[in-house]
């Protein structure tokens, strides 16, 4: 998960330089190259996919009466990490992120496994209450 905030989430030490991940949309965006793009949007979906994922918290399974959720000592982690993960997911949901998605569906109809990447990656955006209008953009 710290990969993917770095990629995400601009540098504290270098706020003015670009994200990696507003670097590859933008070669995306620009590239003619079909296994270019595919590879950028996939980089893309690996990222949404990563951040929808749930690493922050135990699974249900792993709680018990000896280890509880939340300890004073990890409390503080768990709201920072879910602070970042917040902030990495509003950085995600734009317009430029889901046409690049719908661009891996549109051009990958031979390839029914990049189909299926751009649309579980569109899918996870649209659960969001700003993934709705992100997604309504595109269309």
């Amino acid at each position: 998960m710290d990969h993917t905030y770095a990629l995400v989430l601009p540098s504290g030490r270098f706020p003015n330089v670009p994200t990696g991940l507003s670097q590859i949309i933008a070669l995306v965006k620009r590239s003619d190259s079909i296994p270019l793009k595919s590879e950028g949007s996939r980089v893309v979906v690996n990222v949404v996919k990563s951040l929808w994922s749930n690493h922050i918290l135990p699974p249900p399974r792993a709680r018990s009466a000896e280890s509880p959720l939340l300890t004073s000592s990890n409390k503080d982690d768990i709201i920072n990490q879910q602070h970042r993960r917040n902030i990495a997911i509003r950085a995600v949901l734009t317009p430029d992120c889901a046409l690049i998605l719908a661009g891996l569906v549109g051009r990958s109809g031979k390839y029914p496994l990049l189909v299926n990447e751009g649309v579980v990656a569109l899918s996870l955006l649209s659960t969001q209450k700003e993934g709705g209008m992100t997604l309504a953009f595109i269309i």
